[in-house]
């Protein structure tokens, strides 16, 4: 078990990271629907997003061609 990112669903940082490589999560709310990280409080919203930015397969390119 990782260390926990959000303390109001119990979800820890591997969690997250295992829902962001394997369905290729590129937002902060498909991974707390997934997980329920960053559904309560939102503190953990910032490291949730640092953690897609890490672990995405799209790059800043891929993105920016979906706008």
């Amino acid at each position: 078990m990782g260390s926990i990112v959000c303390n109001c669903m119990m979800v820890d940082e591997e969690e997250i990271v295992e829902v962001i490589r394997s369905k290729n999560v590129s937002s902060v709310e498909t991974a707390g629907r997934l997980t329920g990280a960053g559904t309560g409080c939102g503190r953990c919203v910032k490291i949730i997003q640092q953690l897609i930015t890490e672990n995405s397969s799209k790059t800043a390119e891929d993105i920016s061609l979906l706008k």
